[in-house]
């Protein structure tokens, strides 16, 4: 999953796993431009990892904030392959749309298969 490859996408998640934060806080936080976080953003919502939590009007100006909708992941290295089992965050499960990352009661019952490269090749 090219979402786990990419430090700032993890930066994001880190800083809304706690707190629902603005795209622009984000920027803030992390440094990531804005126009990048919004990219990052709608490909974490993608995939299911982050979620829009709530919108405010304040000063004339939408305010959306976003949330981690994972709570923890494991990683199951086995014969198979690499397989992550997600625990979304409490209440997530029943906010969530059917088919992302096939949610199935309080867990997500979703895989994926990852290619994972030799951090002593190069490119």
């Amino acid at each position: 999953m090219q979402t786990f490859r990419d430090h700032d996408s993890i930066m994001m998640l880190q800083a809304v796993s706690t707190t629902p934060r603005t795209a622009q806080e984000l920027s803030g936080n992390t440094g990531i431009p804005l126009s990048s976080v919004y990219r990052k953003l709608a490909a974490l919502r993608k995939v299911g990892l982050v979620y829009l939590k709530s919108s405010e009007i304040s000063g004339g100006k939408k305010r959306d904030f976003f949330s981690s909708a994972v709570n923890e992941i494991r990683v199951v290295i086995d014969k198979e392959g690499i397989v992550l089992d997600l625990v979304p965050t409490e209440g997530y499960a029943e906010r969530a749309q059917p088919g992302v990352i096939g949610i199935s009661g309080p867990r997500f019952s979703g895989s994926w298969s990852l290619a994972v490269k030799d951090a002593t090749s190069s490119g």
